[in-house]
């Protein structure tokens, strides 16, 4: 949390009452319109829940969104199969080649033949390095979906969830993840519209009414289907005069 003023970090503190503490923030910059002007605890810390709470999406699109980014993540996984069983069949053909190539220099007598049948197998060789070492740089095969992105998809199912269960170092890991910056907060009217990170943005988007595009009837008002021709029907009524040539 950073003053609206001048950017700094907010401090908290402790002030006592007639009877007990008080939990407050503070600016600490000199110069400051806001030095040493104390911000309620519970002011900010609502606020900034507040602002947790909002990024979390509708159940149901959420659960399209699982369900896309899951078909994506299985479309990759079969891909790297596929790769990887294309490359080993490839090594395969390589080191059939090589053999045959072998068999042949033991065969026959010919040193030009020979000469010739080295170069050759001394290229198998090279390529068959070159694919020995892709298969290696496949490393595993991908994790399943829930694996590789059980945190990510917690922090986007409820971040305000998350921040209340997490420990001092996940809640770092939560501003990193649901904030592209530093929140700001003004004395008078709070937080400053929150720099939400990408997929948040994309959920929002997805979820604003106003974000679609085209209407689900098209860009034209439905109309019956009277006639069997509509084409004349669609287009937009010329100026005068320019009619002609067009019937």
């Amino acid at each position: 949390m950073h003053c609206a003023c001048c950017g700094s970090s907010l401090t908290g503190g402790w002030t006592k009452g007639r009877s007990r503490y008080y939990a407050y923030y503070q600016c600490q910059k000199k110069g400051c319109d806001l030095y040493g002007k104390s911000i309620k605890k519970a002011d900010a810390e609502n606020g900034f829940e507040a602002i947790l709470k909002s990024l979390t999406p509708p159940k149901a699109l959420f659960d399209v969104t699982i369900a896309m980014l899951k078909e994506h993540h299985e479309k990759r996984s079969h891909l790297r199969h596929q790769e990887i069983f294309d490359t080993k069949k490839q090594k395969t053909t390589v080191e059939r080649k090589i053999n045959q190539l072998l068999e042949r220099i033991v065969e026959t007598d010919s040193t030009s033949v020979i000469k010739a049948y080295e170069g050759k197998i001394q290229n198998l060789e090279y390529e068959k390095v070159v694919l020995e070492e892709k298969i290696a740089n496949f490393g595993q095969t991908l994790p399943s979906f829930e694996e590789s992105s059980r945190t990510a998809l917690e922090m986007l199912r409820n971040p305000h969830e998350v921040w209340a269960k997490a420990t001092l170092e996940d809640r770092k890991n939560v501003l990193r993840l649901c904030f592209t910056d530093k929140l700001i907060y003004d004395r008078n009217e709070g937080y400053r519209t929150a720099p939400k990170a990408l997929p948040f943005k994309v959920l929002e988007g997805l979820h604003d009414p106003k974000s679609c595009m085209v209407p689900e009837a098209g860009l034209e008002p439905a109309r019956s289907c009277d006639r069997e021709i509509l084409s004349l029907l669609c287009l937009p009524i010329p100026p005068p005069g320019q009619m002609r040539g067009i019937l």
